[in-house]
């Protein structure tokens, strides 16, 4: 039993979002402000209390950062990538630089 190859249906798969169109994520405005809330009131010391201290937990607010970072990093590399077939990171640095 032998399969027919050419039957089987092309299909286009798009591995990057169309998300990356994006410019300006306000979606992402109240993780900046949650992991600023965090990171201030850590270093306010307000009190010594262990729950205090688990609640407002400065390290978390900095690898919220961290990762909001990342996304927004990858997604302007993808979206260079997507829109000219290629990335120089160096191009994407001095960019970084001059804005």
């Amino acid at each position: 039993m032998a399969f027919n190859k050419t039957a089987v249906p092309q299909i286009k798969v798009e591995l990057v979002s169309e998300a990356i169109a994006e410019k300006y994520y306000p979606s992402l405005n109240g993780l900046r402000g949650i992991s600023i809330i965090l990171v201030v009131l850590s270093h306010l010391h307000l009190s010594d209390n262990n729950v205090y201290q688990a609640c407002f937990n400065g390290e978390l607010g900095v690898n919220i950062f961290f990762v909001l970072s990342g996304f927004l990093i990858t997604s302007l590399c993808l979206k260079e990538q997507k829109l000219t077939g290629d990335l120089s990171l160096k191009d994407f640095y001095i960019r970084r630089i001059l804005m």
